[in-house]
């Protein structure tokens, strides 16, 4: 297996006609343009080359891992820093079962994305087999030495009418041979050809042996869809999640054109959304106000067709964070996964196209505080505290709150906007 290729978001890669440790083959591009059909932004084709844009994770591409990693800085960036930046925001999201982020340290950030899942899904599969395999009855029917379970006198007769020493039975038997230990196993099937670390093939034959008995799954993606979760199957929640991405990520018939995409590849737009939105929900849980937010709402129309017989709602606007206080809506904010710019005297100056969406917010839902989160880069440094003052809502003038988060640094500490109501408060230096 070749070693997986490094992107970074917004990187144009040579395309050539054999594939190299810093270019892609042909095929390779081919494949990376019908993913793009299914997932659009991911890539754009240039002269001789791709340019990566918009998504983060890990596809296969002709045998060949490639790695994208969102990138926020203008400036050089190493793939470590990146790749630490996508796993934190991966693990505030809550998109993939990153818990122990932090114990991975600077050996998840030198890893590529690839190995830091694999190694994910292994301590998964540890904890289970330290719990034990999930065993559930089935009914299994032999000729058997000794009575067990109940005679099937018809195939006795037929079968051993003058024999005393083999009897016809059918019982149940406890096995481990069952949908939620396939799936596992899929997983670790699938994964074997990837597996280029020396520690992870090691660990791969040490947990391959505990599914012996496991009945192998060619398509592992109908079987996903029937699994139906209990108290009993409570503790395989982690560990089937990994195994659904790995298998949606590294199965050959995803690599040969299927119409799903891949499952390690994120929006990094969406997950920035969502990365701060599980930030904040996690901080206004322990604030001793009744604090709550709410993401994407939906229902809220910024207008009427009032020449109908009835008015009917129109023009539908849909905010990524809603911010209440005992139900009392507060702020209404959208998340950025751009580069803010500072403008005139060192404050930033948003596009004009964001402002007028979060102008359209504010008369909507009738609010008076409205804000633009984007990401820190270094560019900001000289960057000033930015409010801006925008046509009134009727009873209140509207403020434009400019807000700025590290995602480099745990726990997107805030750099700008801590005259921000609720959110100067939840994302201060300060905030518990």
């Amino acid at each position: 297996m070749r070693p997986a290729l490094t992107v970074l978001e917004h990187e144009a890669v040579p395309v050539a006609a054999t594939p190299g440790p810093r270019r892609l083959s042909e095929q390779e591009a081919e494949e990376a343009a019908r993913i793009a059909l299914q997932r659009p932004g991911f890539c754009q084709r240039g002269y001789r080359s791709l340019r990566f844009s918009q998504y983060g994770g890990v596809v296969h591409l002709a045998g060949r891992a490639l790695e994208i990693l969102p990138k926020v800085e203008q400036r050089t960036q190493s793939a470590s820093q990146c790749r630490g930046t996508f796993l934190r925001l991966l693990a505030l999201a809550g998109d993939l079962p990153l818990t122990a982020l932090d114990e991975l340290g600077q050996a998840a950030r030198e890893a590529t994305l690839l190995d830091v899942f694999i190694a994910a899904f292994f301590d998964e599969l540890g904890l289970l087999l330290r719990g034990g395999l999930l065993r559930r009855y089935r009914e299994e029917s032999g000729d058997l030495p000794l009575l067990r379970g109940r005679l099937l006198i018809a195939q006795q007769l037929r079968r051993h009418a003058l024999r005393q020493d083999r009897l016809a039975c059918r019982y149940d038997e406890l096995s481990a041979d069952n949908d939620w230990n396939r799936v596992l196993k899929a997983g670790l099937a699938v994964l074997r050809p990837w597996l280029v670390s020396p520690r992870l093939r090691r660990r791969w034959s040490e947990l391959w042996p505990a599914f012996d008995e496991v009945a192998d799954l060619p398509d592992a993606a109908g079987v996903f869809a029937r699994l139906s979760p209990d108290r009993q199957v409570a503790r395989y929640a982690s560990a089937v999640r990994w195994a659904r991405w790995i298998v949606a990520s590294c199965a050959p018939v995803l690599r040969a054109g299927a119409a799903v995409a891949p499952g390690l590849l994120f929006d990094a737009n969406r997950l920035f959304e969502r990365a701060v939105a599980g930030h904040l929900r996690t901080r206004c849980a322990r604030h001793p106000a009744r604090l709550e937010l709410l993401r994407q709402d939906r229902g809220t129309f910024l207008a009427h067709i009032a020449t109908a017989p009835r008015a009917h709602p129109a023009v539908p606007v849909q905010p990524d964070l809603l911010l209440r206080e005992d139900g009392a809506l507060r702020l209404v904010a959208d998340t950025k996964w751009k580069c803010a710019e500072p403008g005139r005297g060192g404050h930033i100056e948003p596009a004009v196209q964001d402002v007028h969406q979060l102008l359209a917010y504010a008369a909507a839902y009738r609010c008076s505080d409205v804000a633009l989160i984007y990401p820190w880069h270094a560019g900001l440094a000289a960057a000033r505290e930015t409010v801006l003052e925008l046509p009134s809502t009727p009873g209140a003038p509207v403020r434009l709150h400019v807000v700025v988060v590290d995602v480099g640094a745990p726990g997107l500490p805030l750099r700008l906007g801590t005259a921000t109501p609720w959110l100067g408060e939840l994302l201060g230096a300060g905030a518990a």
